[in-house]
């Protein structure tokens, strides 16, 4: 058995020159390997010949798929989803002539294959079923066991290869490749499968189908990641912390599944130098409005299934944001919404807010207005004038004790409760360079809608996270088939 088993790779195109595999392939050897396997080499050969881009990895020895995708190394990570190794399982069939054939199935990891789906594609003998071949003979004919069975094989020993039309899918997480076993249970490859599939047809054009052969495990639920558009500007910051507060979050959400820059999402963030308008709500809100209303149709027309706020004034425009949302099947996520339910969950009382007033004095203009039946206090209204130097003072210098000496005196000066909410972001933004103090700040507990808002978009992302190992432990690597 190996051990010490390191993240190396061997590339087979170099500066864009296609490069021999078994030679890229031989700094790969282990302690006391002395040749590349001669089942890896057919591999690698194969590989040339279709001229396929690949990566080739080794791994740590793996008898089944489910076993193999938490073993595989790629992009400096150990584990994929299950959902990207390429299952490739030998079968015989029969055909309405009674002569018996080789096919090889190529699916997801994830998935199973529909024998009748299959049957219909071969025109194989309904009285017959699929089966698969025993060690003795898949040995005997392609030179290979249980869980190194690959598409790589000499087409003249089988009738058809059959791929699974979700194997051409772009999947929903990056590189956006598969990988599978090089013929050995350490020795694993990286490829595009579109580009093999591709290549194949060439070649064999009336040997390769292509079509829907397989239906998805029961214990598998899969949603699409969804892609976040953040729209800022007063100040830009406010964007940055909330970004920030997501990409928190989901790192340490995931913890053991954190696979660097491809565990996160796909963010779009238009800053709109125009925001600041809003500190004028009531004499700008037609102008304010369409500045809003076209950073939202860039944001969703660009991809984003996801609309944040990273203002506390603007989300006054709420309900246009979502109407406008609708549009596009997009979903607008309200940050005072979250901090309205945040509060209301944990019935918590003898709370300040404190903001610019048209956010604090909770009437018309304000998106935190139906906290004014829970008897939430008002701020001192001698705190008003140092809040808001205090938010000049942040767009200016950003984070520094200074500020967060403002801070305390505004809290002395303004707040009697022991709680705080903090409707305004540049306070968002100073408390960001000083994580000890963002929920407990002296005496006052602090509630941080945007902080807040950051924990509720990671859990939107992490819901449709696919682990490693896309399933439970009852899961059967094995697909039960009927024998003759």
């Amino acid at each position: 058995m190996l051990m010490d088993i390191k993240m190396i790779f061997a590339y087979n195109l170099i500066n864009d020159q296609p490069m021999d595999s078994c030679s890229c392939a031989w700094h790969l050897l282990q302690k006391g390997e002395s040749d590349i396997p001669d089942r890896v080499r057919k591999t690698l050969n194969f590989l040339d010949n279709h001229q396929l881009w690949c990566i080739m990895s080794r791994n740590t020895p793996a008898t089944s798929c489910r076993d193999a995708s938490s073993r595989r190394n790629r992009l400096g990570n150990t584990g994929i989803p299950l959902s990207d190794e390429l299952r490739t399982v030998c079968m015989v069939y029969y055909d309405v002539n009674g002569d018996r054939h080789y096919v090889l199935l190529n699916y997801r990891a994830h998935l199973y294959f529909d024998p009748k789906n299959v049957h219909k594609a071969l025109n194989a003998d309904p009285k017959r079923p699929l089966a698969r071949l025993s060690p003795e003979e898949l040995n005997r004919m392609f030179y290979s066991e249980y869980g190194t069975v690959t598409p790589f094989v000499d087409m003249r020993k089988v009738s058809y290869q059959l791929f699974d039309d979700s194997v051409l899918q772009t999947n929903d997480h990056p590189p956006h490749t598969m990988m599978t076993n090089a013929g050995d249970h350490t020795w694993a490859v990286e490829l595009n499968p579109a580009q093999l599939v591709d290549a194949l047809k060439k070649q064999y054009p009336n040997q390769i189908k292509v079509g829907q052969f397989c239906t998805q495990n029961g214990n598998a639920t899969y949603r699409k990641k969804p892609v976040f558009g953040i729209i800022t500007g007063n100040g830009p910051e406010s964007g940055m912390a909330l970004w920030e507060h997501i990409n928190r979050n989901i790192r340490e959400s995931i913890e053991d599944r954190y696979n660097g820059d491809l565990s996160f999402p796909n963010v779009i963030v238009n800053s709109v130098p125009e925001m600041g308008l809003s500190m004028e709500l009531m004499a700008r809100e037609q102008a304010i409005w369409n500045y809003i209303e076209q950073a939202v149709r860039h944001l969703c027309s660009g991809g984003a299934t996801h609309v944040a706020l990273a203002c506390h004034t603007t989300h006054y425009y709420s309900d246009k944001i979502q109407m406008v949302c609708d549009d596009y099947g997009a979903q607008f996520v309200s940050m005072s919404e979250t901090a309205i339910d945040y509060i209301q969950n944990k019935n918590l009382t003898d709370i300040t807010l404190i903001g610019i007033p048209y956010v604090a004095d909770l009437g018309k203009w304000s998106a935190y207005r139906a906290l004014s039946n829970l008897n939430i206090q008002p701020m001192k209204e001698k705190a008003r004038e140092p809040l808001l130097d205090l938010g000049y003072w942040v767009k200016k210098t950003g984070s520094d004790h200074k500020g967060l000496n403002k801070l305390n005196h505004i809290l002395k000066i303004g707040v009697t409760t022991k709680n705080v909410l903090i409707a305004l972001t540049e306070i968002s933004v100073l408390l960001g360079g000083f994580p000890k103090k963002q929920n407990k700040l002296g005496q006052w507990n602090i509630i941080d809608p945007l902080k807040l808002y950051g924990e509720r978009l990671a859990d939107i992302y992490l819901s449709s996270f696919m682990p490693v190992n896309d399933f439970t432990d009852e899961y059967d690597d094995c697909i039960p088939i009927d024998t003759e």
